[in-house]
Formats: C-alpha cells, sequence, structure tokens
C-alpha cells in the first residue's frame, strides 16, 4: 500500500503580508462518525466542524462511492488521509481552502504513461493585478493527472508528451487551456469571471447558489453599479436588470431619482439588509449586490410585494489583512436632448402666419439683419453641463474574530442653471461589523448615517423650463445694468432671474437620516444545522424645510432714453416665509429557525421567521407673511396676525410569519414552497390577515448525462412557479 505520504499532497503556508496566520491542518482535531455516505457529505461534516472549506471540480465526485469513518479527537490531516485511501482523491491546504484533485497510483496506466515524462514549470497569475493565483488547479486534459499551484502562484507539473494540454482552473476565473508543444515553462495569465463570482444571489430572507434558485431573479453586483458615475443607485439600474424599467425625473440635483417598476407596475418594494428603505441615496461603494424578485419569488413578501422586490445587500468586512480603498470621480452632466427654439425674425413671421399683421416687415428686418439681437433664453438660463463630484473611502478586513467594513462618502451635484444657485450635497457614513463572541454565536452590528443638504432658488426647474419655453425671443435677457430684472415678454420675470435666489427667494432643505442593525447568530451544538437569529431595527428621518418667497419687480428697458420703467403689477403681494419639519420612525424585529440537513445526495433548508413592523412619525408646519422687507428670513419678523400653522401624526404596524422550505436532489432537480401570513392594520379586522403561498421548481438539465457531449453549455435549467402576492398601499 502506498504511503500517506504519497497518498496525500498537503500544503501549508503563510502570506508574507498577511496579519493573521492559517492554521494547519495537522493542528486541527475533529471527531466524526459517518457510515456508507457519499464524499459529498463527509466534506460538507468537515465544513461545518471547521474553519476550512473544499474546493474541487464536480466531475472526480464518484457519487456512486460510499464512505465510511469512525474517528474520535483526530489531526484533520488523518481524516483526509483515510478519505483519500477509500475515494483516490487527494487534499491540498491553501490557507483555509482545501482543494481536492483525482490521484491515481504508480501502476495506473495513465501513470505509467508519465515514464517519458516532460517537466513543465511556471507561474499562474491575476490579469487585474498581475499578483500569484494560490490554489489553481492544473490539469492534464483527458486524463486525472494534476498539481495546485503554491502560495506564490508557481507550479511544476510532469506531461505525458508534448502534446498535452494544460488546463488551469480556478474559482472565480475563466478557465485557460494550453498546448505543452515544446515549452518547459508556461506562464498563464488568468481573467477573472464576472459570472462565477455573483453564482450566490440575495432572496427574500437568504441567500441561494444562483444554479438552483427556481424562481425568477435577478441581479447585479455592487462593482458594477459603483463604476457608473451618476448621483443616484436608481439611475445606474438602467438597463441592467432584466424586467427593471427605469424611468428619470426631474433634472434637480437631489431630486433627479428615477422611478423604478418592474415588468411596468408600480413602484416595487425596496429591502436594504432586511429592511424596507429608500436606496436611492446609497453610496454605491457601499453596495455588494443588488437582487430584483419577479413573480413567485417575491411572494415571502406578502402583501407588499405586488410590484416585485428589490433586494439591496451592503459591503461586509472579511478575515483579511486590512484594505484601504479610496475613489474619486469628477464628471459633468448634461442634458442628452438640447431644445432648439426659433430666433426672433422666425418667431415674428410665425406669429403673423396665425395672427397676420402683428409685426411689421420692418421690425422683422431689424432682426434679420442683425441690427436688433434675438435672445437665446436657453442659453441665457442653462449651461450645457454641471460639475459632479462623489469620492469614497471605505477601510475593511479582520480576523477569523472580528470583521469590519467602515465607509466615508461625500456626493457634490450642481445644477445647469447659470445662476449656480441649485445645488445638492449627500454624506454617507457605514460602518459593519461582526464579530464572532463564540464558536456558536455571532453579533453582527451595522451603523449607517446619511446627510443630505438642497439648495435651489424659490422656483422649481419645471416653473423655470416653461418660462423658457414661453419667452420671446424678441427682449433682451439681460439690461446694460443686470440689477434690473428683465421680462420675458409675458408679463412674466424673465428666466434666467427667476432662478436666482437673491431676486425670488430660496427652497432650503435637510434631510438626516440614522438606521441601526443589531442581530445575533447563534449556531446550535446540539442540532447540527440548525441556526437561530434576532434580528432588531431602528431607522430614523428628520427632514427640514424652509421657503422664503421674496417680492420682485422687473423693467422694460428703453435703449434710445436708457431708462428703466417698471412693469405694471410686476409686484409680488407679499413675502412669505414656510417652515416644515418632519420626523419618523421604524423598528423592525426578526426572530428566525434556519436548518439545513444533507442526506446523501438530498439537500434540505427550511426557514420559519416572525416579523413585526411599527413605525410612525409625525410633521409640522408654520408660515407668516407681510414682511414688510426681505432682508430678514425669520418667523419672528413678520405680525402674528398673518401667520397660519398645521401638523398631524400617523402609526402603522405590521405583523407576518413567514417560512419557506427549499428541496434538492443531486443539485439537479429543484423544489421550493414558501409562505407568508401577513396582518396589515389598514384593513377591518375581519379580513385583517392574508396568506401568500408560492411553489416553484426547476430541473437543471445542463447536469444530466445526456447534455454532456454538448459544449459551451454550462447551465441550462427548466423552471416553473406559482405564487401570490399582495398590495396593501390602499385601504
Amino acid at each position: 500500500m502506498l504511503s500517506l505520504a504519497a497518498q496525500l499532497l498537503f500544503y501549508s503556508s503563510i502570506f508574507a503580508h498577511n496579519l493573521f496566520a492559517q492554521r494547519k491542518i495537522e493542528d486541527v482535531h475533529v471527531s466524526i462518525n459517518l457510515q456508507d455516505v457519499g464524499l459529498r457529505q463527509v466534506l460538507d461534516e468537515i465544513e461545518s466542524l471547521t474553519e476550512f472549506s473544499f474546493f474541487y471540480d464536480e466531475g472526480i465526485i464518484d457519487h456512486k462511492k460510499r464512505i465510511s469513518l469512525t474517528i474520535q479527537n483526530r489531526p484533520l490531516s488523518d481524516v483526509l488521509g483515510e478519505v483519500s485511501i477509500q475515494t483516490g482523491l487527494k487534499f491540498k491546504q491553501i490557507n483555509e481552502v482545501i482543494s481536492v484533485a483525482a490521484y491515481r497510483p504508480a501502476d495506473d496506466p495513465q501513470a505509467q504513461a508519465v515514464k517519458d515524462k516532460i517537466t513543465v514549470k511556471g507561474k499562474v497569475t491575476s490579469v487585474e493585478d498581475v499578483q500569484g493565483l494560490p490554489g489553481v488547479n492544473i490539469l492534464i486534459k483527458g486524463t486525472s493527472l494534476g498539481t495546485v499551484s503554491d502560495v506564490n502562484g508557481d507550479y511544476s507539473i510532469e506531461v505525458p508528451s508534448s502534446e498535452s494540454v494544460l488546463v488551469f482552473r480556478s474559482m472565480g476565473f475563466v478557465t485557460e487551456e494550453i498546448l505543452v508543444g515544446d515549452q518547459s515553462v508556461i506562464n498563464v495569465e488568468l481573467l477573472m469571471d464576472l459570472t462565477a463570482l455573483s453564482e450566490v444571489v440575495v432572496v427574500g430572507y437568504g441567500t441561494q447558489e444562483k444554479v438552483n434558485v427556481t424562481g425568477s431573479v435577478a441581479a447585479v453586483k455592487g462593482r458594477e453599479i459603483s463604476e457608473i458615475p451618476s448621483a443616484t443607485v436608481s439611475n445606474t439600474l438602467a438597463g441592467r436588470l432584466p424586467g427593471l424599467v427605469v424611468m428619470n425625473r426631474s433634472g434637480e440635483p437631489g431630486n433627479d431619482g428615477a422611478d423604478l417598476s418592474i415588468r411596468g407596475f408600480e413602484r416595487p418594494l425596496v429591502i436594504v439588509d432586511g429592511v424596507e428603505m429608500d436606496f436611492s441615496r446609497l453610496d454605491p461603494n457601499d453596495i455588494e449586490s443588488i437582487s430584483v424578485l419577479k413573480d413567485a419569488s417575491a411572494a415571502i413578501f406578502g402583501a407588499r410585494a405586488g410590484n416585485g422586490v428589490i433586494m439591496v445587500t451592503t459591503k461586509r468586512g472579511s478575515a483579511a489583512k486590512t484594505k484601504v480603498q479610496v475613489s474619486t470621480a469628477y464628471g459633468y452632466q448634461g442634458s442628452t436632448v438640447y431644445p432648439e427654439y426659433v430666433d426672433a425674425a422666425q418667431y415674428m413671421k410665425l406669429v403673423n402666419e396665425y395672427n397676420e399683421g402683428s409685426y411689421s416687415e420692418e421690425e422683422i428686418a431689424q432682426y434679420q439683419s442683425g441690427e436688433l439681437k434675438s435672445t437665446d433664453w436657453y442659453a441665457a438660463t442653462f449651461r450645457r453641463t454641471a460639475p459632479m463630484l462623489r469620492t469614497n473611502l471605505n477601510v475593511s478586513g479582520g480576523t477569523d474574530k472580528a470583521r469590519y467594513f467602515v465607509s466615508y462618502g461625500f456626493l457634490d451635484q450642481q445644477s445647469i442653471l447659470n445662476s449656480g444657485d441649485s445645488r445638492y450635497m449627500q454624506h454617507n457614513v457605514r460602518s459593519n461589523i461582526n464579530i464572532n463572541l463564540s464558536k456558536s454565536l455571532e453579533l453582527r452590528l451595522d451603523l449607517a448615517h446619511r446627510n443630505e443638504e438642497r439648495n435651489y432658488p424659490d422656483a422649481s426647474m419645471e416653473n423655470i423650463m416653461s418660462n423658457v419655453a414661453f419667452s420671446r425671443p424678441m427682449f433682451l435677457a439681460e439690461f446694460p445694468d443686470p440689477s434690473f430684472p428683465s421680462h420675458n415678454g409675458f408679463s412674466l420675470i424673465g428666466p434666467n432671474y427667476l432662478s436666482k435666489r437673491d431676486v425670488t427667494g430660496y427652497r432650503d432643505g435637510v434631510i438626516r437620516n440614522s438606521t441601526a442593525n443589531i442581530a445575533l447568530r447563534y449556531q446550535a451544538p446540539f442540532v447540527k444545522g440548525l441556526t437561530a437569529q434576532a434580528f432588531v431595527n431602528y431607522t430614523t428621518d428628520d427632514q427640514r424645510q424652509k421657503n422664503w418667497k421674496k417680492n420682485y419687480d422687473f423693467y422694460d428697458y428703453d435703449p434710445d432714453t436708457e431708462n428703466y420703467t417698471k412693469r405694471v403689477g410686476a409686484t409680488t403681494e407679499q413675502i412669505t416665509l414656510n417652515e416644515f419639519y418632519k420626523r419618523s420612525y421604524r423598528i423592525t424585529t426578526q426572530f428566525s429557525l434556519n436548518y439545513e440537513k444533507s442526506i446523501g445526495e438530498h439537500s434540505v433548508k427550511a426557514l420559519l421567521m416572525n416579523e413585526n413592523i411599527d413605525l410612525g412619525g409625525y410633521n409640522m408646519q408654520a408660515g407668516r407673511q407681510g414682511f414688510t422687507n426681505s432682508f430678514v428670513d425669520q418667523l419672528f419678523a413678520s405680525s402674528a396676525a398673518l401667520q397660519f400653522t398645521d401638523g398631524r401624526a400617523y402609526q402603522d404596524a405590521r405583523v407576518s410569519l413567514i417560512g419557506r422550505v427549499n428541496y434538492s436532489f443531486r443539485d439537479k432537480y429543484l423544489l421550493e414552497y414558501t409562505f407568508r401570513n401577513d396582518a396589515s392594520p389598514r384593513f377591518h379586522e375581519d379580513y385583517r390577515w392574508g396568506f401568500f403561498p408560492s411553489i416553484s421548481a426547476g430541473w437543471r438539465l445542463s447536469e444530466e448525462n445526456f447534455m454532456s457531449g454538448i459544449s459551451g453549455l454550462d447551465n441550462m435549467k427548466l423552471r416553473a412557479s406559482y405564487g401570490q402576492s399582495g398590495y396593501d398601499a390602499y385601504d
């Protein structure tokens, strides 16, 4: 019998730049008692008992092979040695990952062919950072012979002949095949596989491997979003998720978020880290992934899922050395289409067609000859582009005991108004921390705060655009003395002055949003696969708005006399100040049980959860009119006889019972059932509860033997689903 050293190829090393040493498999002791089980169940058992995970090619797994182990408190290396003897596989440790590869004894025909061997050496690196890649599987195509790259990415392998083809395969990278030929040194650069990196997707109250999802779920990685220079997350999703419709609104800074709909329905439910909230103002650099749940996949959210669900997951730290990332994007925003207006001569001719004689030929000729200048009101009011700056600094890292992700982001967005009096600034702070209090108990603490500042002229962007459209090009946008505001020819102040805060007033606002999540996750040692979690979220939102409407005059100008004459009725009636304050809160509590069990080629996952939501708030406003001047923009500066006040409060709540069961056989035949029992106070007590079930099934055809001969087909799946969801936004 071959010795253990021949059966196993173990390798344990420490990265030179790592802050924390890796444990060797010889130092980890385990106890296992499994009889007549498959290899996958053995590996799952080891993963549950240790901090190691296995990496292997599905093709080397013999599902018919049965394994029996009875081991008490022995090193993991001994356990893997016994598995190696029973299966003919070899194992190699690369930090916290154990690579599994096929091994044939020396008398195997494939091994005998190596006696006329050629030794090939080289290094495997990543295209992105040209760093050595450890743990890359290098196989001789058509055989089970191979090796694994070391901690620096170096490898050495003996091949039968120059006709051999080496296959380089690593999780998260595109597989490469290279003919040996007359080469003795083959260096390989692997390209990152974005498809492989998105194999796990977020679904309702959990995650699933993408290949095992039976419902309609689309996902996008946060990296794709952060690369787009946009002020809002909602705008970055345009064209990136099938079935998601993105409709842009106002171009006003801070109000330019898009309206989202799934397959044309109304606004969907948005869940961020398990809690309902608006996500458009999240910092894109904080987002790990976004999933869109459609059809029956959304039914687990019950009475709020009628328009679909968008799931957002923020980034978290990992057990690795501290990483600092700084990103800054400076760009310009502008209209995709610029309106073209007629000049003064064209305008006068068009008016004459409708109302003959309104303008004489002499008047028209003055503009055609250039004696009098035509006004482009759009150019007088708007500039082509407006600058935008986004900066983010984040720090992440940790150990096997604690992991962290801390981020600060800043956004400064200006508008295309020539006045420069419209601006939006945003500050985001986030801290996501995971702490392993013990081997079975984990604490998750997430804190986030967002501060938004909006500064606008009194007139909205829509009003300014409307004014531009109705302005006559025969009238000057600005007089020789610009302190006298011009008009647009229709007894309205010119749009270029309407957009100035010092002329018409302002609309300012501040929003402060804070959220805190705390979760305790307990892995029950007495029931393998059972996990309990308690989760609490508290979110507050404070909004303050101040609207100061000034009175203003606009004038006519006589170029012959250089006199300015105030237009009749130009002065607004009263100076008005209105202040508004709103405060709201949301408390979400979740208590859940998760259970996972694998028996041979069967796998079952189950979830049972109770969710309670309590939300409410109040708002108030006060205002005064009749200010004698526009120098003091405070309520005390006007008479109490011309004041008004208002206010109101609201409260809402929900109670839910949620469940899900997933069944998988050989990772080919998939079945999922979910339900949600929702109680909403928006309905009469006799109809307060609603039951929302769903069922879905999938068949991974690409895993069947009769599909193995089809090249280029990695994942083919038939699926069907049925579910019910509700929409309780209306009484």
